[in-house]
């Protein structure tokens, strides 16, 4: 039953806040001598007539700091040449400090050209092409074509009397404009209700009301499009296809207390904790027709497991180095607090944190800079923390503080974690450094209207027609 599992007491609430959003502004002429460089001569020292031309990609406020949707992308062709001379895109991370924009450099010859845009009007995506002395020639703000031609630094409408292009353009790209990404966050509140905050737009939407449903865990698989929840005092879990909104039964078991949930998604394979068995268990996606295996039991041990990551495919030299996939589970015993590293297949189990306080619950693990980060209450306040992964339990660093936080979800590309604050109905955002365990800015973007948040969890891919 859910006495078995402790809950968190409040405490204060972040005191870190947000850095501010950066004006896009128009482009200055860049400082830094370009990285491309550009003799005007071919490799046998003839004159070329190669010149250095300025392109700026720029992301407007509104959407700062994603980046720009994956499948966007600005090309220049030089006629005649299938393959393009210059391809821009502008990844989260790339602009410039103070800026949402960045600056490239293209060395490119006299000739004809056309650029082809492939672009997101949703996200402010601006794309400039400039001359050699940066004077502005033309710009894209969304998906579209255009033919141009270069002579001695300069831009010219297409075409231009010298040089003297004998055939036209035989690369003319088509492209169709690419679907803006979903960034979605998906919460349980009030433990009745499933709910959907759209972060590029700001609007809510309840996916579906029920009593005892949302009392325990959330993961998405964005992959597939899939949802889990788990219901711990009803012994469930649920998948969500979110492209239709259907409902479909996974593990059903009126003994089961099913806590965490998180996904693989190259497997198709569901991984929980159930406190009733104190058991990391798994099940394929199929649901119900599916058998339910253990993957470990901590009988053993005396744990009973609360939160779960899963890594499907990660290695560590000293732990795991021919056998890929590892598991990280928090639990308590009748004295402490530990988190457990476990392998794929269950096979071998250590403990990497311990402590004094039993009330460990969300785990989230990146394995590229070896950090840990995880939600516990200590008695004193109840917050996020981070430690290396083989550091000593005296290492770990309290990031943030939070009023009662229990569930906690991760997007490590993008530097971003998300945790919700049950006592405030608030979803927090926090932006991290991966390399120093620390919190660099926070902010609540979401307060649902039913309150109480607990689980949350994040959808960020492709769109679908809903």
């Amino acid at each position: 039953d859910l006495s078995a599992m402790p809950f968190p007491a409040p405490s204060a609430a972040p005191s870190i806040r947000p850095t501010p959003v950066p004006t896009s502004g128009p482009s200055s002429v860049p400082t830094s001598r370009p990285s491309t460089y550009c003799s005007g001569t071919d490799e046998n020292g003839i004159a070329d007539g190669a010149h250095i031309y300025r392109i700026v990609l720029k992301l407007g406020v509104q959407m700062y700091p994603y980046g720009w949707n994956d499948d966007d992308f600005v090309s220049i062709y030089l006629d005649s040449y299938p393959d393009p001379v210059y391809s821009g895109h502008l990844n989260a991370g790339d602009e410039i400090e103070g800026r949402s924009e960045r600056y490239d450099w293209a060395c490119l010859v006299d000739g004809s050209y056309s650029v082809v845009s492939n672009m997101s009007t949703e996200l402010e995506e601006t794309f400039e092409f400039r001359d050699e002395s940066n004077a502005l020639a033309f710009e894209f703000r969304e998906s579209g074509y255009k033919e141009f031609s270069l002579n001695g630094g300069y831009v010219h409408g297409h075409p231009t009397p010298s040089p003297t292009i004998s055939s036209g353009p035989t690369k003319n790209p088509t492209p169709a404009p690419s679907v803006t990404p979903d960034f979605l966050l998906y919460y349980t509140s009030a433990d009745k209700t499933l709910g959907q905050y759209n972060i590029r737009t700001g609007s809510y939407k309840d996916l579906l009301v029920g009593d005892d449903y949302f009392d325990g865990d959330v993961a998405v698989d964005s992959t597939n499009q899939f949802l889990f929840f788990s219901s711990t005092s009803r012994g469930q879990i649920t998948k969500v296809d979110l492209t239709t909104e259907d409902f479909i039964g996974v593990m059903s078991d009126t003994s089961a207390v099913p806590t965490g949930v998180a996904v693989d998604p190259s497997s198709e394979t569901l991984y929980y904790v159930d406190q009733y068995y104190s058991s990391v268990r798994m099940i394929n996606y199929a649901g119900l027709a599916s058998t339910v295996e253990d993957v470990r039991n901590f009988t053993k041990e005396g744990l009973t497991p609360v939160g779960i990551d899963v890594l499907p495919t990660a290695t560590m030299e000293d732990w795991n180095p021919d056998n890929p996939g590892m598991i990280f589970v928090t639990g308590y015993t009748a004295l402490e607090g530990h988190i457990m590293q476990i392998t794929l297949d269950g096979a071998a189990a250590r403990v990497v944190y311990t402590t004094s306080n039993q009330l460990l619950y969300g785990v989230a693990v990146d394995m590229d800079s070896s950090l840990m980060w995880w939600i516990e209450d200590r008695g004193i306040s109840n917050g996020l923390f981070a430690k290396a992964i083989d550091a000593d339990d005296e290492a770990l660093v309290e990031v943030a503080s939070i009023s009662n936080a229990i569930w906690v979800s991760a997007l490590w590309h993008q530097e971003i974690l998300f945790t919700s604050d049950y006592d405030e109905g608030t979803i927090i955002q926090y932006s991290i450094s991966r390399e120093n365990a620390e919190v660099t800015s926070s902010d609540t973007v979401a307060s649902p209207s039913s309150g109480e948040c607990r689980g949350v969890a994040f959808y960020y891919g492709p769109s679908w027609s809903r």
